[in-house]
């Protein structure tokens, strides 16, 4: 009975009739509780995703103050031969969002910190783009650069295959730099485009902010789900691998701790 009910679920008429509810709910919630003056009109919502950040969650309580819309590429787990991912990532690229076609009760969430699927080449540049309302979550880059090892490790994907724990730290310098498409001239320009960049170490009051922007109450608990335990991870590493690590991405460094004056939660 069970795979029965679990199976009508995955179901496509299901699904459709599922979110033609969540749309239909998030129309009259915002009808009847507008947001802010401060907002703007005609906003466009979009949550740049970025992986291990707590966006996974933040998903979850974004579905209850928005109609949320899925803008997420291909990965390797869903297309094992990179030629099925290449074939499924260029139809993605292809087919962007129509972002004329969002309503301002909707959010359109995704990952563009693949090289082909940048925000600025899938979504516009949040800078000149004056009705984009672009939210986004960072944390800490260390504890962000184990955590995507931890689960890369624990599902199987091949972005970690062959790499040891140092290896893979030092494979790719200043992530949160290049997934925001900023260097060290305009970071901070980048981040004030941003209509709310919170911080997963302060996750609670991140989204407490967030909801109170946009008008809407967290009376409900906050959920913690797909959570990859770095500290295990840090363990394994000697202080100078740590210093070595902060050295290496001192702009990662540098986004995160303007991210954190902003957020200004005192």
């Amino acid at each position: 009975m069970a795979n029965k009910f679990l199976k009508i679920r995955k179901s496509k008429p299901y699904q459709y009739l599922k979110d033609k509810y969540l749309y239909s709910r998030a129309y009259f919630h915002y009808k009847l509780n507008p947001y802010p003056a401060e907002v703007g009109e005609n906003p466009v919502f979009i949550f740049n995703h970025i992986p291990k950040c707590g966006g996974t969650s933040l998903n979850i309580v974004l579905r209850k103050w928005f109609h949320l819309v899925r803008d997420y590429p291909p990965h390797d787990l869903q297309y094992p031969d990179p030629d099925d991912w290449d074939r499924a990532q260029t139809q993605f690229e292809n087919n962007p969002p129509s972002l004329g076609g969002l309503k301002s009760f909707q959010i359109l969430a995704g990952h563009y910190h693949h090289s082909r699927n940048r925000f600025t080449k899938r979504i516009g540049d949040p800078i000149t783009s004056h009705s984009l309302k672009c939210v986004t979550f960072l944390r800490d880059p260390l504890s962000h650069r184990l955590s995507l090892y931890k689960f890369g490790v624990r599902k199987g994907h091949n972005w970690v295959n062959g790499y040891t724990l140092n290896e893979y730290i030092k494979s790719e310098t200043n992530f949160f730099a290049r997934v925001l498409e900023c260097d060290e001239t305009n970071y901070k320009k980048v981040l004030r485009s941003y209509f709310f960049v919170g911080i997963l170490e302060k996750n609670k009051s991140s989204i407490e902010k967030l909801g109170k922007l946009i008008g809407r109450s967290v009376n409900f608990e906050i959920p913690h789900v797909n959570q990859t335990n770095s500290i295990t991870e840090l363990s394994k590493l000697s202080q100078k691998e740590i210093d070595d690590f902060k050295t290496a991405n001192h702009l990662d460094y540098k986004i995160y701790q303007f991210a954190l004056e902003r957020l200004n939660l005192n």
